[in-house]
């Protein structure tokens, strides 16, 4: 409710898109989110068809990506980055690998930019929702973002 981002966990592997919805049931039995988003390009209606067959899977919002080029469509999760309101915890098996996808994106044919892609989708989402306290306290395991870069 106070506009900052919680990540919690990251899931990035490559899997082929028929295992996408058992996973995201998977993840979404670990963590039970209230909601779950996704770009809206021509695989994802199918997704979104298979994972409505699977049960605990809040129905996805597909989020519109047009013709936008990436940096655009990632403008909202800089943003969000710059602001110190995305937070992180201190250590995780994923932090690195998602600070340094992060850092080598440059939107010119990036070869996997799947995590720009999904933070990006994430942070338009929430881009709405702002804080009104500019001394917002963190718990302890959890620090903003421009404190981790």
């Amino acid at each position: 409710p106070d506009g900052h981002l919680l990540i919690l966990d990251v899931f990035n592997r490559r899997i082929n898109m028929e295992h996408c919805p058992s996973e995201l049931a998977l993840t979404c039995k670990r963590w039970h989110p209230v909601a779950v988003s996704g770009e809206d390009d021509v695989r994802s209606k199918s997704m979104v068809l298979e994972c409505r067959r699977m049960p605990g899977i809040p129905e996805i919002r597909r989020v519109p990506i047009g013709s936008k080029a990436k940096l655009i469509r990632w403008q909202a999760a800089i943003i969000q980055g710059e602001n110190g309101r995305v937070l992180l915890p201190e250590s995780a098996i994923w932090l690195d690998e998602f600070r340094d996808h992060l850092l080598s994106l440059t939107g010119v044919n990036d070869p996997h930019d799947d995590i720009g892609d999904a933070f990006g989708v994430l942070c338009r989402v929430i881009d709405g929702v702002r804080g009104t306290d500019d001394n917002d306290e963190y718990p302890e395991m959890l620090v903003p973002v421009r404190q981790q870069f």
